[in-house]
């Protein structure tokens, strides 16, 4: 197997954000053989290119061709993997895991914003009670 498709291997899994490991016991193999797949070390077969396509939803031909790039017909245009054309962004299912990967980053980054946000808030306030008791302790010298 060439390391194409050991890349084409690693590459679906890392997008979910999965282990070695889970994916090995999702097709009942030890990690250590999953490795050598993406590793290039090991042939590829049919049926185990079918179990690994129905685990990451894409055509078991995917991880034998050379194009990195499914084509995909819609309409009257043919169409690749984030591929711009007349104006629109077409996506196939393969993209749909990182780009919910990148929308729970952004969701964990707009919460932690506003979380600082607040905290600078609380801090204003307590730097104004703390000014207003330093002004109460000097007028009462």
């Amino acid at each position: 197997m060439d390391s194409l498709t050991g890349n084409k291997l690693r590459t679906l899994r890392v997008s979910r954000g999965w282990s070695q490991e889970l994916v090995a016991d999702k097709i009942n193999i030890t990690q250590a053989a999953y490795s050598k797949l993406e590793l290039g070390q090991v042939r590829l077969t049919i049926d185990r290119a079918k179990e690994l396509a129905m685990l990451y939803n894409v055509n078991p031909e995917y991880f034998f061709i050379d194009n990195q790039t499914e084509h995909y017909n819609i309409g009257k245009y043919s169409i690749g993997i984030g591929t711009i054309n007349t104006g629109k962004y077409y996506e196939s299912s393969e993209a749909q895991p990182i780009i919910h990967h990148y929308e729970e980053i952004l969701t964990d980054k707009n919460d932690q914003i506003k979380l600082l946000l607040s905290e600078v808030e609380n801090l204003r306030k307590e730097r104004e009670q703390f000014w207003k008791l330093i002004e109460k302790l000097n007028g009462k010298r």
